[in-house]
């Protein structure tokens, strides 16, 4: 877990190299070791390594079909690769079978962005941002997506709590 925390504060600084070789030293000690497994995938998303993201997606659905992060795999597959109504499809499953899984609903926030669907997209970012506290990247892209919607006021606002949690990024 002292090896995650740490894989995950380098991924929160935008050091993805450095997190991806501690999280896939650990997945390799440790293939199902589930405090790892979500920042390993978004490390696979960040890195745009589709075809490890479908594998390992589809053996956690394989094996383990109850589990959301099986699902969240799939669905970064599917975004990771463009497919966003895909990638909806398997985000919103992932975050059926478990609502308080925050990175899901960074996610699937992320499909609707990607299609410029605002609306959509702030609500899944809100949503994470009530069950990431502590996060700075759900106030950072709800931010995004109020600047691009014209909303400056209320864009600002979310830049400085995003700023106030995370000051280096």
């Amino acid at each position: 877990d002292v090896r995650t925390s740490i894989a995950e504060r380098l991924y929160y600084n935008c050091d993805h190299l450095a997190a991806y070789e501690i999280t896939s030293q650990i997945m390799r000690e440790e293939p199902l070791h589930t405090k790892c497994i979500p920042v390993h995938i978004a490390l696979l998303v960040d890195m745009k390594k589709a075809n490890v993201l479908f594998r390992l997606g589809h053996s956690l659905v394989d094996m383990y079909p109850e589990w959301s992060v099986a699902w969240y795999a799939v669905g970064c597959y599917y975004f990771v690769t463009g497919k966003q109504d895909n990638a909806r499809k398997y985000l919103n499953k992932a975050t059926q079978l478990d609502r308080l899984f925050g990175p899901a609903w960074l996610a699937y926030g992320h499909s609707f962005a990607m299609e410029n669907e605002h609306d959509q997209a702030m609500a899944a970012y809100f949503k994470a941002s009530q069950l990431m506290q502590g996060c700075h990247l759900p106030h950072l892209y709800i931010g995004l997506e109020y600047s691009l919607t014209n909303n400056t006021t209320l864009a600002e606002k979310f830049f400085t709590q995003a700023l106030e949690i995370a000051p280096n990024d």
